[in-house]
């Protein structure tokens, strides 16, 4: 059994040795003989104390930390042998009541032959599919108020290994620690916190996480300078090497620093909670103006190179710590900025390091460093591939063009509330996190300080880890005219919020916004009711494969529509749309592929019109090329696609229209022997 200890850490590193309560931080875990459909269930009964499990709720004046079970946790379970990886499934879930110490856990049954059993929580863990380990990335961790646990609850990383017989008893050991913040007499000008970071030098270079905090959760005054938050953390990867500084970084409206150097260094323990006590009356806070950025280079190219430009000049003096112990960069204001400049630095060995960026500009409404780019700056040296995370918001740049600037950063996994807000000048972020691959989140109010941005076409393109979207996520960003492609290829994202584009009122295009999200099952009712300037929306949901229903009236707000071309493509689950879907959209003409590969869907007469109007398109150039093309193709023999409008029959005027393929494979339709062959249906043209 392991235990954990609410030890007492201040920034002298003072460790309480009395007086410290421990914890049980194992789980009784055992299998029934329930096994069906597939499905097999593991039960969690008590260890020897309820201290464990995945909600942690802190106690008042340093009792202990306790954890129970919640709802909708989720289990992954391993399948071993020897050494070597078998199978695994994530899909355990808890089916007892919050606050409880024990349940039962159901989930995809595993028959593969093997010798052991690996067990950990949660679901979310990466597995390494050749040993069998599990890792759980520490990044991510927003607190919603003062005080408050519940975003421990993801990143509490729990496992057992060496499971021979699931029917008998096997505990969970915890294998991160938490640090507990109690910071005093914070200095009232930090203002409305975005962040705290926190820094350790380490012997393998400094480390660093970063603490988010939800819009409106603290903010500092005269009558308000105190804070209790939390960290999870591996103990591993933050222990403080002999003569290292432990750091911590508030930041707000404004940003102040304080750290110490612990002379005999500080190692952590698995399953431990620790207490930094922060007293800003007798360790001072010093207002800073700094950044910090997480690398990992590896053996074979040991060179990073800060993505600034190599022309113009430093906007101010720029000190810039490399993370590994060596000697400080200074670099003074008005600095000509150069492919060979000192701005670039060869680490000796392979490793990851968290490097800061302080500015002798603390003036936020002024430039603080030079414009940053991975994608288009100093490509050479790949900083795109080497960034992991982003620790702090960013200094300001003074630019008003984000574009591409963290493009194809494909092992960044985690942003920081208020990335941007000192870069409030922004007007285009186009294609600002396009193929950032293990981007798995995105904080609340990201661009809640961009209010003149103008452009989010392909923002988050092909971020095929990001499995959410924060609500109002653009809700401070009412000049916005292009979506285009913003969410295209999101790939794990399983959802839209409601209301998502609801400030919006100036969007012109929606095209391709969320095609390729695979994973996203419905629309909200009314998305696009406030977008009244929208025109189009090409390819908006091509290849939704789990779509599977149109809310009611979606376009009826959008009258100015002209372009659905493409628009629900290969949504393969789409079984039906709603009456006068385009009932309202009298400018659209292009229609071409709209519906095209739906296989599942069943048809209505009255799709571009409530009535089926005959003089619907009466005198417009229409594009309706493979509109429904195998449109009910999957349908079992004998089951009915339900019934084709009648477009053959409508009244062109003296328009021309383009009906080729139309209908081509649309057999299931109730009339399809009735569909002219010029419309890709049966029947020979009149």
């Amino acid at each position: 059994m392991r235990q954990i200890c609410a030890a007492a850490l201040t920034l002298a590193l003072v460790v309480a040795a009395s007086g410290c309560n421990t914890e049980d931080l194992s789980d009784t875990v055992r299998t029934l003989p329930d096994k069906q459909d597939g499905k097999m269930t593991i039960h969690a009964a008590t260890g020897r104390q309820s201290a464990t499990r995945v909600a942690y709720e802190d106690g008042t004046a340093g009792a202990d930390g306790k954890l129970t079970w919640q709802t909708g946790d989720r289990l992954t379970v391993v399948r071993m042998n020897g050494s070597n990886y078998v199978a695994h499934a994530d899909d355990y879930l808890y089916n007892g009541t919050d606050g409880a110490t024990s349940g039962s856990f159901t989930g995809t049954e595993i028959n593969n032959p093997g010798d052991s059993w690996t067990i950990y929580y949660p679901h979310t863990v990466a597995v390494n599919t050749t040993d069998g380990t599990a890792t759980l990335p520490m990044t991510g961790q927003t607190q919603t108020s003062d005080g408050n646990t519940a975003h421990l609850r993801n990143h509490l990383l729990l496992a057992s290994t060496g499971i021979t017989d699931l029917s008998n008893d096997f505990t969970l050991a915890m294998k991160n620690s938490i640090m507990k913040f109690n910071l005093s007499n914070v200095p009232a000008e930090v203002g409305k916190l975005t962040n705290l970071v926190w820094m350790v030098e380490t012997a393998n270079g400094t480390r660093c996480l970063t603490l988010s905090f939800a819009p409106e959760a603290v903010t500092f005054a005269a009558g308000k300078r105190t804070l209790t938050a939390y960290l999870a953390f591996m103990p591993e990867e933050m222990a403080v090497k002999a003569g290292g500084k432990f750091t911590v970084t508030l930041t707000g409206d404004k940003t102040y620093q304080t750290e110490i150097t612990i002379a005999g260094g500080k190692t952590y323990a698995a399953g431990m909670r620790y207490t930094a006590a922060i007293d800003g009356t007798s360790i001072g806070w010093e207002e800073k103006a700094v950044m910090a950025l997480t690398v990992k280079v590896g053996s074979d190219d040991r060179t990073f190179s800060i993505p600034f430009p190599t022309s113009g000049n430093t906007p101010a003096a720029l000190t810039v710590d490399w993370g590994d112990g060596t000697a400080l960069t200074t670099v003074a204001s008005g600095t000509t900025l150069s492919s060979n400049d000192d701005f670039k630095h060869t680490y000796a060995a392979a490793g990851t390091y968290t490097l800061t960026i302080a500015s002798g500009q603390k003036d936020k409404a002024q430039q603080q460093i030079p414009a940053i780019n991975f994608y288009n700056n100093r490509t050479g040296s790949n900083s795109a591939g080497k960034l992991i995370s982003i620790d702090t918001p960013l200094l300001n740049t003074k630019a008003e063009n984000f574009s591409l600037c963290f493009s194809y950063c494909t092992s960044l996994s985690g942003i920081p509330a208020g990335l941007f807000a000192k870069n409030t000048q922004v007007t285009d972020f186009s294609g600002c996190f396009s193929d950032c691959t293990s981007l798995s989140g995105i904080p609340s109010g990201l661009f809640a300080k961009n209010t003149l941005v103008t452009n989010f076409g392909s923002c988050f393109s092909k971020c095929t880890s990001l499995s959410s979207i924060p609500a109002g996520l653009f809700e401070k960003n009412t000049l916005v005219t292009y979506f285009t492609s913003c969410f295209d290829g999101c790939t794990s994202l399983s959802g839209i919020p409601a209301g998502l584009f609801d400030n919006n009122t100036l969007v012109t295009h929606f095209n391709a916004c969320f095609n390729g999200c695979t994973s996203v099952s419905s629309i909200p009712e009314n998305l696009f009711d406030n977008n009244t300037q929208a025109t189009n929306f090409t390819s908006c949901f091509y290849r939704c494969t789990s779509l599977s229903g149109i809310p009611s009236g979606l376009f009826d707000k959008n009258t100015l529509a002209t372009n659905f071309n493409t628009c629900f493509v290969k949504c393969t689950s789409l079984s039906s749309i709603p009456a006068g879907l385009f009932d309202k959209n009298t400018q659209a003409t292009s229609f071409s592929y709209c519906f095209s590969g739906c296989t599942s869907l069943v048809l209505n007469e009255n799709i571009f019109s409530a009535t089926n109007s005959h003089d619907r398109f009466s005198g417009k150039s229409m594009q309706l090329n493979n509109c429904f093309e195998n449109v009910g193709s999957a349908l079992s023999s004998g089951v009915s696609g339900g019934t084709a409008p009648d477009l053959w029959n409508y009244n062109k005027g003296d328009a021309s229209w383009n009906t080729k393929n139309c209908f081509k494979g649309a057999t299931h339709l109730s009339n399809y022997a009735s569909i002219p062959t010029d419309w890709g249906g049966a029947a020979s043209t009149q």
